[in-house]
Protein backbone atom coordinates (compact mmCIF):
# COMPACT_ATOMS: atom_id res chain seq x y z
CA UNK A 1 0.00 0.00 0.00
CA UNK A 2 1.25 3.58 -0.95
CA UNK A 3 1.82 6.05 1.45
CA UNK A 4 -0.75 8.39 -0.67
CA UNK A 5 -3.44 4.59 -0.53
CA UNK A 6 -3.13 4.62 3.40
CA UNK A 7 -3.39 8.10 4.30
CA UNK A 8 -6.69 8.10 2.08
CA UNK A 9 -7.90 4.19 3.57
CA UNK A 10 -7.11 6.01 7.19
CA UNK A 11 -8.84 9.45 7.08
CA UNK A 12 -12.15 7.01 5.14
CA UNK A 13 -12.05 4.67 8.45
CA UNK A 14 -11.40 6.97 11.03
CA UNK A 15 -14.89 8.48 11.12
CA UNK A 16 -16.48 5.16 11.11
CA UNK A 17 -14.49 3.88 13.63
CA UNK A 18 -14.63 6.90 16.47
CA UNK A 19 -18.70 6.44 15.85
CA UNK A 20 -18.84 2.84 16.60
CA UNK A 21 -17.15 3.43 20.03
CA UNK A 22 -19.29 6.40 20.45
CA UNK A 23 -22.16 4.63 19.81
CA UNK A 24 -21.06 1.60 22.60
CA UNK A 25 -20.43 4.22 24.98
CA UNK A 26 -24.22 5.31 24.74
CA UNK A 27 -25.65 2.02 24.29
CA UNK A 28 -23.73 -0.91 26.17
CA UNK A 29 -22.54 1.13 29.87
CA UNK A 30 -23.57 -2.65 31.29
CA UNK A 31 -20.48 -4.75 29.07
CA UNK A 32 -17.27 -3.22 29.97
CA UNK A 33 -15.48 -6.14 28.28
CA UNK A 34 -16.95 -5.03 25.16
CA UNK A 35 -16.08 -1.75 25.37
CA UNK A 36 -12.47 -2.55 26.06
CA UNK A 37 -12.18 -4.73 23.45
CA UNK A 38 -13.72 -2.32 20.58
CA UNK A 39 -11.20 0.28 22.31
CA UNK A 40 -8.35 -2.15 21.90
CA UNK A 41 -9.29 -2.88 18.39
CA UNK A 42 -10.28 0.41 17.29
CA UNK A 43 -6.41 1.84 18.10
CA UNK A 44 -5.15 -0.81 15.52
CA UNK A 45 -7.73 0.69 13.19
CA UNK A 46 -6.78 4.36 13.53
CA UNK A 47 -3.06 3.76 13.75
CA UNK A 48 -2.60 0.72 11.19
CA UNK A 49 -0.86 -0.88 14.16
CA UNK A 50 -0.25 -4.42 14.65
CA UNK A 51 -1.35 -5.32 18.15
CA UNK A 52 -2.93 -2.75 20.38
CA UNK A 53 -3.70 -3.44 24.18
CA UNK A 54 -5.66 -1.29 26.61
CA UNK A 55 -4.00 -1.63 30.32
CA UNK A 56 -6.04 -0.43 33.43
CA UNK A 57 -4.60 0.28 37.05
CA UNK A 58 -5.57 -3.65 39.22
CA UNK A 59 -5.92 -3.75 42.18
CA UNK A 60 -2.67 -4.47 42.88
CA UNK A 61 -1.31 -0.90 43.55
CA UNK A 62 1.63 0.00 40.68
CA UNK A 63 0.80 -2.50 38.58
CA UNK A 64 -0.84 -1.92 35.08
CA UNK A 65 -3.28 -5.21 33.93
CA UNK A 66 -4.22 -6.36 30.61
CA UNK A 67 -7.67 -5.27 30.00
CA UNK A 68 -8.33 -6.04 26.48
CA UNK A 69 -6.19 -6.62 22.63
CA UNK A 70 -6.07 -6.42 19.35
CA UNK A 71 -4.36 -7.81 16.92
CA UNK A 72 -2.78 -11.53 15.93
CA UNK A 73 -0.29 -13.70 18.47
CA UNK A 74 -1.51 -12.44 21.75
CA UNK A 75 -1.68 -15.32 24.38
CA UNK A 76 -2.65 -16.41 27.70
CA UNK A 77 0.75 -15.76 28.62
CA UNK A 78 1.18 -12.72 26.92
CA UNK A 79 -2.19 -11.19 28.15
CA UNK A 80 -1.21 -12.04 32.25
CA UNK A 81 1.68 -9.89 31.97
CA UNK A 82 1.64 -6.75 33.90
CA UNK A 83 3.21 -3.25 33.11
CA UNK A 84 5.34 -1.84 36.57
CA UNK A 85 4.27 1.86 37.16
CA UNK A 86 7.64 4.13 36.16
CA UNK A 87 9.14 0.80 34.81
CA UNK A 88 8.44 0.13 31.64
CA UNK A 89 7.30 2.38 28.83
CA UNK A 90 3.63 2.06 29.48
CA UNK A 91 3.56 2.38 33.18
CA UNK A 92 5.78 5.39 32.51
CA UNK A 93 3.14 6.79 29.66
CA UNK A 94 0.52 5.83 33.29
CA UNK A 95 2.98 7.94 35.96
CA UNK A 96 3.74 10.74 33.59
CA UNK A 97 0.45 11.26 31.87
CA UNK A 98 2.55 11.67 28.98
CA UNK A 99 2.45 9.82 25.51
CA UNK A 100 5.03 7.75 24.70
CA UNK A 101 6.49 7.51 21.06
CA UNK A 102 9.40 5.38 19.92
CA UNK A 103 10.49 4.68 16.42
CA UNK A 104 13.08 2.15 17.26
CA UNK A 105 12.52 -0.28 19.94
CA UNK A 106 16.03 -1.49 19.71
CA UNK A 107 17.64 1.17 19.11
CA UNK A 108 15.68 3.13 22.49
CA UNK A 109 16.02 -0.40 24.08
CA UNK A 110 12.88 0.69 26.49
CA UNK A 111 12.99 -2.76 28.19
CA UNK A 112 10.62 -5.80 26.95
CA UNK A 113 7.74 -5.42 24.81
CA UNK A 114 4.31 -8.06 24.60
CA UNK A 115 5.95 -8.79 20.80
CA UNK A 116 9.93 -9.55 20.24
CA UNK A 117 9.10 -8.35 16.52
CA UNK A 118 7.58 -5.03 17.81
CA UNK A 119 9.90 -2.07 15.90
CA UNK A 120 8.02 0.54 17.01
CA UNK A 121 5.28 1.67 19.72
CA UNK A 122 3.34 4.22 20.66
CA UNK A 123 1.19 4.89 24.19
CA UNK A 124 -1.44 7.61 25.22
CA UNK A 125 -2.58 7.66 28.85
CA UNK A 126 -6.45 7.24 29.53
CA UNK A 127 -6.84 10.20 32.10
CA UNK A 128 -10.17 11.36 33.57
CA UNK A 129 -11.21 14.22 36.13
CA UNK A 130 -7.00 14.41 36.11
CA UNK A 131 -7.13 11.02 37.52
CA UNK A 132 -5.07 8.51 35.18
CA UNK A 133 -7.42 5.29 34.50
CA UNK A 134 -4.77 3.50 32.38
CA UNK A 135 -3.15 3.51 29.04
CA UNK A 136 -3.76 3.00 25.10
CA UNK A 137 -0.86 0.98 23.48
CA UNK A 138 -0.02 0.05 19.92
CA UNK A 139 3.06 -1.51 17.65
CA UNK A 140 4.46 -2.09 14.50
CA UNK A 141 6.80 -4.67 12.93
CA UNK A 142 8.01 -1.24 10.84
CA UNK A 143 10.74 1.19 11.88
CA UNK A 144 8.92 4.72 12.29
CA UNK A 145 5.60 2.97 11.46
CA UNK A 146 3.53 6.31 14.06
CA UNK A 147 3.74 9.93 13.85
CA UNK A 148 2.78 12.27 15.67
CA UNK A 149 -1.58 12.60 13.58
CA UNK A 150 -1.36 8.66 14.80
CA UNK A 151 -0.80 10.00 18.36
CA UNK A 152 -3.58 12.70 18.26
CA UNK A 153 -5.88 10.10 16.60
CA UNK A 154 -4.91 7.58 19.70
CA UNK A 155 -5.12 10.52 22.58
CA UNK A 156 -8.60 11.37 20.87
CA UNK A 157 -9.67 7.58 21.32
CA UNK A 158 -7.92 7.54 24.85
CA UNK A 159 -10.41 10.42 25.89
CA UNK A 160 -13.65 8.54 24.90
CA UNK A 161 -12.16 5.36 26.80
CA UNK A 162 -12.02 7.31 29.99
CA UNK A 163 -15.70 8.63 28.99
CA UNK A 164 -16.31 5.02 28.75
CA UNK A 165 -14.69 3.79 31.82
CA UNK A 166 -15.83 6.79 34.00
CA UNK A 167 -19.55 6.21 32.50
CA UNK A 168 -18.88 2.43 33.23
CA UNK A 169 -18.12 2.97 36.83
CA UNK A 170 -21.21 5.13 37.63
CA UNK A 171 -23.66 2.76 35.50
CA UNK A 172 -22.73 0.24 37.97
CA UNK A 173 -22.31 2.07 40.83
CA UNK A 174 -26.02 3.19 40.43
CA UNK A 175 -27.17 -0.21 39.17
CA UNK A 176 -25.47 -1.85 42.65
CA UNK A 177 -27.32 0.94 44.70
CA UNK A 178 -30.90 0.25 42.32
CA UNK A 179 -30.36 -3.56 43.34
CA UNK A 180 -29.38 -2.83 46.80
CA UNK A 181 -32.71 -0.35 47.00
CA UNK A 182 -34.69 -3.37 45.22
CA UNK A 183 -34.17 -5.77 47.55
CA UNK A 184 -34.78 -3.63 51.00
CA UNK A 185 -38.57 -1.97 48.88
CA UNK A 186 -39.42 -6.09 48.55
CA UNK A 187 -38.44 -6.72 52.03
CA UNK A 188 -40.11 -3.95 53.49
CA UNK A 189 -43.00 -5.27 56.48
CA UNK A 190 -45.02 -2.20 55.63
CA UNK A 191 -46.77 -2.55 51.69
CA UNK A 192 -45.37 0.39 49.99
CA UNK A 193 -45.54 1.82 46.20
CA UNK A 194 -43.66 4.18 44.62
CA UNK A 195 -45.92 6.65 42.26
CA UNK A 196 -44.09 8.63 39.22
CA UNK A 197 -44.16 12.02 39.03
CA UNK A 198 -47.43 12.17 37.13
CA UNK A 199 -48.83 9.55 40.38
CA UNK A 200 -48.38 6.77 38.02
CA UNK A 201 -47.61 3.72 40.27
CA UNK A 202 -44.05 2.66 39.24
CA UNK A 203 -43.33 -0.12 41.72
CA UNK A 204 -45.22 -2.09 44.13
CA UNK A 205 -44.36 -4.88 47.37
CA UNK A 206 -45.28 -8.08 47.55
CA UNK A 207 -46.38 -7.06 51.07
CA UNK A 208 -49.23 -4.49 49.51
CA UNK A 209 -50.85 -7.34 47.16
CA UNK A 210 -50.93 -9.44 50.06
CA UNK A 211 -52.29 -6.92 52.30
CA UNK A 212 -55.01 -5.67 49.90
CA UNK A 213 -55.05 -8.76 47.86
CA UNK A 214 -54.87 -6.82 44.09
CA UNK A 215 -53.03 -7.92 41.82
CA UNK A 216 -49.53 -6.15 39.92
CA UNK A 217 -52.40 -5.91 36.56
CA UNK A 218 -54.65 -3.24 38.80
CA UNK A 219 -51.56 -1.93 40.48
CA UNK A 220 -48.63 -1.25 37.99
CA UNK A 221 -49.31 1.80 35.23
CA UNK A 222 -52.39 2.81 36.87
CA UNK A 223 -52.89 6.23 38.61
CA UNK A 224 -52.72 6.37 42.14
CA UNK A 225 -55.82 7.26 42.50
CA UNK A 226 -57.53 5.05 40.75
CA UNK A 227 -55.32 2.17 43.12
CA UNK A 228 -56.31 3.80 45.95
CA UNK A 229 -60.40 3.52 45.14
CA UNK A 230 -59.43 -0.19 45.12
CA UNK A 231 -58.05 0.00 48.26
CA UNK A 232 -60.81 -1.45 50.60
CA UNK A 233 -62.26 1.13 53.02
CA UNK A 234 -59.80 3.66 52.07
CA UNK A 235 -61.20 7.37 52.26
CA UNK A 236 -59.16 10.68 52.21
CA UNK A 237 -61.01 14.12 52.38
CA UNK A 238 -57.40 15.03 51.39
CA UNK A 239 -56.70 16.69 47.95
CA UNK A 240 -53.93 14.02 48.04
CA UNK A 241 -52.24 14.23 44.72
CA UNK A 242 -52.35 18.16 45.52
CA UNK A 243 -51.09 18.03 48.95
CA UNK A 244 -48.18 15.38 47.65
CA UNK A 245 -47.26 17.62 44.31
CA UNK A 246 -46.56 20.71 47.27
CA UNK A 247 -44.37 18.59 48.75
CA UNK A 248 -46.41 18.07 51.65
CA UNK A 249 -46.15 14.83 53.90
CA UNK A 250 -49.46 12.53 55.41
CA UNK A 251 -49.48 10.29 58.10
CA UNK A 252 -53.15 9.31 58.69
CA UNK A 253 -55.25 5.92 59.50
CA UNK A 254 -57.79 4.11 57.58
CA UNK A 255 -59.88 1.36 58.75
CA UNK A 256 -61.14 -1.25 56.39
CA UNK A 257 -65.07 -1.65 56.49
CA UNK A 258 -64.98 -5.29 55.92
CA UNK A 259 -62.24 -6.89 58.47
CA UNK A 260 -62.41 -3.90 60.63
CA UNK A 261 -58.12 -3.91 60.21
CA UNK A 262 -56.79 -0.93 60.78
CA UNK A 263 -53.80 0.79 58.83
CA UNK A 264 -51.68 3.36 59.46
CA UNK A 265 -51.01 5.29 55.88
CA UNK A 266 -47.87 7.72 54.88
CA UNK A 267 -47.46 9.55 51.76
CA UNK A 268 -44.71 11.94 51.00
CA UNK A 269 -42.61 13.65 48.40
CA UNK A 270 -39.32 12.00 47.65
CA UNK A 271 -36.50 12.93 44.50
CA UNK A 272 -33.85 11.19 42.88
CA UNK A 273 -30.70 12.44 40.57
CA UNK A 274 -33.46 15.06 40.59
CA UNK A 275 -36.32 13.18 39.47
CA UNK A 276 -39.43 13.65 41.63
CA UNK A 277 -41.32 10.26 42.45
CA UNK A 278 -44.02 9.78 45.71
CA UNK A 279 -43.86 6.89 47.88
CA UNK A 280 -46.90 5.40 49.82
CA UNK A 281 -46.76 2.86 52.69
CA UNK A 282 -49.67 1.08 54.46
CA UNK A 283 -48.64 -0.57 57.90
CA UNK A 284 -51.48 -2.87 59.87
CA UNK A 285 -51.58 -2.11 63.43
CA UNK A 286 -53.49 -3.70 66.14
CA UNK A 287 -56.56 -2.34 67.52
CA UNK A 288 -59.59 -3.25 69.49
CA UNK A 289 -62.75 -2.99 66.83
CA UNK A 290 -66.14 -2.66 68.64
Amino acid sequence: MTIKGKTRSRKLAEPEALRRVVAAINHQLDDLDHLTQLIAATACDLTFAAHGVLLLNGPETGVLHVAATAGEGWTDEKRALTAPIGQSPAGMVFGNKTPYMCPDTKAAASGPSWFAEAASELAVPIVSQGQTLGVLFVDSTQLGAFAKADQDRLALLADLAAIALENTRLFNTHKNARERWSQLFDTMPDAMLVVDSEFNVERVNDRFHAFFQLPPSHVLGHNLTEVLDLVPGFNTTEDLVTRLREGGKIDALFRERASQKQFRWRAQRVSQDGRPFYLLSFEERDCECP
